[in-house]
């Protein structure tokens, strides 16, 4: 894998390990409420834009141990309930424990809700559950057929930075808004591939940290944003289905976000898939080995050479999840109840400019319900080994700071994947807290926190080694 500029590097040879790959589509009916922008005045869906899908990815080791199964999904997050019922129905279907299976969402806002306070505010006609129940009965089945489709399989990695994801923080009128700053120099691009050891391609990743939101309160198609033009630009090149993951975007948006336009979704979208593709293209150059077969004298003597791609070594795929230890800031659960109950009120007697006190006062009490009393919470971490590559999954958004921090305080190949397996919320950078802002607002989590973070991965990373 070849790092991005600033943290320590070296090439290492492709891993040796079997893989199996499915991809479903998901189609809510029409009329389904879409995603959950407090300033939407409608919510039902009208159209769609590009497709949600659900594409599992199995690993196991050269020697067949049992299967880790990562999916990803086109939603915005997976509350802790929904994800605990998905992961039991995939671990019946395949043998395997539930705990093993990693549920990621892409975190675009044009897709199905999948939390009980968001369904209980736009419900009607049953859609948002039954949507609910299709995104969950297409992740079982794909994580079933993925499984069944083991394979020997050649990995590869590549990281560079992507200079696509902006700084969302911005000052508008001596305020700290959510909008759209500087570019970010520090947005690491990170790219697997999976091939059959003849070459043919099986499946790709890609995980970028940046806020699927072009398409926003005034869409009301369902759409996985700009990475649906990504999984089409990574997969015409690359072949097989591309897997995206959300990175470490809490902070971070492209430049046009907010504009409602489906070009623009794809233009950003094509912008990342295309750098994805050509590192991932340039680094398989970069790697293959030349084997002198003999000389051919010409103007010059000529080396003629045979060309192969390196050999893969036997990998090992493994789990392990901890429990991090975390600071919290203090809340108060009752006054979150209450506050729900006057803006949910407030709405149903018509009061359609409440929906964006209402959108707030959900967020304010689904932290409050998920930590309701005491300083600190421990919150659930996983990670996934393919040889040295290190994949953390973290069930909250995640500021771009932790990328570097992570990686430079380990000696592994670290990606940090978020909106996985649960929802816990925001953690903003170190430096954010003081600053104050929409992330900090809705994080649950004292400062001291983000240096507990660093902490608990660099021990999950290196205990896992």
């Amino acid at each position: 894998m070849v790092r991005a500029p600033g943290t320590r590097s070296a090439m290492r040879p492709p891993s040796l390990v079997r893989a199996g790959v499915a991809s479903g589509l998901m189609e809510p009916a029409l009329g389904t409420p879409v995603g959950g922008w407090g300033a939407r005045a409608e919510h039902d869906a009208v159209g769609r834009h590009s497709t949600l899908t659900a594409t599992a990815l199995a690993l196991e080791s050269h020697d067949g141990c049992a299967p880790v199964v990562i999916v990803a999904c086109d939603v915005v997050l997976w509350p802790g309930a929904v994800t605990a019922r998905v992961r039991a129905a995939v671990a019946e279907r395949c043998g395997i424990a539930p705990d093993v299976v990693q549920l990621a969402g892409s975190h675009t806002h044009a897709s199905v809700m999948m939390d009980d306070p968001t369904i209980e505010n736009w419900e009607h006609d049953g859609l948002c559950a039954a949507a609910r129940e299709l995104v969950e009965t297409t992740v079982a089945d794909v994580a079933a057929r993925a499984v069944a489709d083991l394979q020997p399989t050649r990995v590869e990695a590549v990281r560079v930075v992507c200079p696509v994801a902006r700084s969302r923080r911005q000052h508008v009128d001596g305020r700290l808004v959510v909008g759209v700053d500087q570019p970010v120099d520090d947005a690491f691009l990170d790219v697997i591939s999976f091939t059959h050891p003849d070459g043919a391609p099986l499946a790709s990743v890609v995980v970028y940290g940046m806020h699927p939101t072009v398409l926003a309160w005034a869409s009301l198609v369902f759409s996985p944003d700009y990475v649906g033009a990504i999984r089409d630009v990574v997969e015409d090149a690359l072949g097989g289905p591309c897997l995206f993951l959300q990175g470490c975007g809490a902070d971070r948006a492209p430049a046009r976000s907010f504009s409602n336009s489906v070009a623009d979704a794809d233009a950003v979208g094509r912008a990342v898939g295309h750098a994805a593709a050509a590192a991932m293209l340039a680094h398989r150059e970069r790697t293959l080995v030349a084997t002198p077969t003999g000389v051919l004298e010409s103007g010059a003597s000529l080396a003629i050479n045979t060309v192969s791609p390196p050999d893969a070594l036997p990998s090992a795929v493994a789990h392990r999840a901890a429990e991090l230890e975390m600071s919290l800031r203090p809340r108060d659960l009752a006054a979150a109840r209450s506050r729900v109950a006057r803006a949910r009120a407030a709405v149903a007697g018509g009061d359609s400019a409440s929906s964006i006190e209402l959108a707030r006062a959900v967020i304010e009490l689904d932290i409050s319900q998920r930590f309701p009393d005491g300083e600190r919470a421990s919150v659930p971490a996983d990670l996934v080994s393919i040889g040295d590559l290190a994949i953390v999954f973290w069930p909250g958004e995640l500021a771009g700071a932790y990328e570097r921090l992570c990686q430079d305080e380990s000696d592994r190949a670290v990606l940090l994947v978020t909106n996985a397996n649960d929802y816990v919320n925001y953690l903003p950078a170190p430096h954010q807290f003081a600053e104050g802002g929409y992330e900090v607002d809705a994080s649950p989590f004292a400062s001291q926190a983000a240096r507990e973070f660093v902490d608990g991965v660099v021990r999950l990373v290196s205990k896992g080694e």
